[in-house]
């Protein structure tokens, strides 16, 4: 695999010319210094891996001719990562890890207890940005879907459903996992800092959700949703 993958959210079909602008056409020409006819690899996050020639570099973009390509198969199973917005930076990490962990969905929501209230389509722009830069660092070939609710309340919940639980009585994800054997379709929420509101834990208690300890620590936002992903990427394959 060469040093770098590119990004370009076409078929990517045999002898198709991609052209390649904005950051990855930077990161080819003045980062990784690729040259006329090089071979690099293109992904589109839908599953497809090409390998493309280099045909034109010009100032503002490069046209790469695709000449192999390989599809490989969707995920066997679904983890949708249900995360509290909270701060950017903070997010920024939980976005980058969590695509790396193998999360295909991810729903951002202003818990009642945040410490925003919302997203702005820049701020948007920027986090999509940080999935795809994940997905082509981590080799994988299906992008996580990344979508915002105005409130935590708008999310149908149907288990099975995890969310982390700060209550001293709740039990460990491990155990409960034995218990209820997951299937497919993983469903995992982390609140805020402060954690979620009285309104938002009865929520997600009559929607039998289960509330889980992952940790005897309390955990930050970020290393929560960290801490999940990886458990449950562990406990699932």
């Amino acid at each position: 695999m060469p040093a770098e993958r590119y990004y370009q959210s076409h078929p990517l079909g045999l002898n198709e010319i991609v052209v390649l602008d904005g950051k990855e056409h930077h990161h080819l020409v003045h980062v990784m210094r690729v040259k006329l006819n090089e071979i690099v690899e293109i992904v589109n996050g839908t599953g497809v891996l090409a390998s493309a020639q280099i045909i034109n570099i010009s100032k503002n973009h490069a046209e790469l001719q695709i000449v192999d390509r390989q599809e490989s198969s969707a995920p066997s199973w679904n983890l949708h990562l249900v995360q509290a917005i909270t701060r950017m930076n903070r997010l920024d990490t939980i976005l980058e890890k969590g695509t790396e962990l193998g999360v295909t969905k991810f729903t951002l929501f202003p818990g009642e207890k945040s410490e925003r209230n919302g997203i702005t389509p820049s701020q948007m722009e920027r986090l999509e940005w940080i999935t795809i830069s994940a997905l082509k660092q981590s080799g994988r070939l299906y992008l996580p879907k990344l979508y915002t609710l105005s409130s935590l309340f708008e999310l149908p919940l149907a288990p099975p459903v995890f969310y982390g639980d700060l209550h001293s009585y709740a039990p460990k994800l491990m155990e409960v996992w034995k218990d209820v054997e997951p299937g497919n379709d993983i469903t995992f929420l982390i609140g805020p800092e402060s954690g979620f509101s009285e309104k938002e834990h009865n929520y997600l208690k009559n929607s039998e959700a289960l509330g889980v300890s992952l940790h005897p620590n309390i955990l930050r936002s970020e290393t929560a949703a960290i801490a999940a992903c990886a458990l449950i990427s562990h406990m699932h394959s």
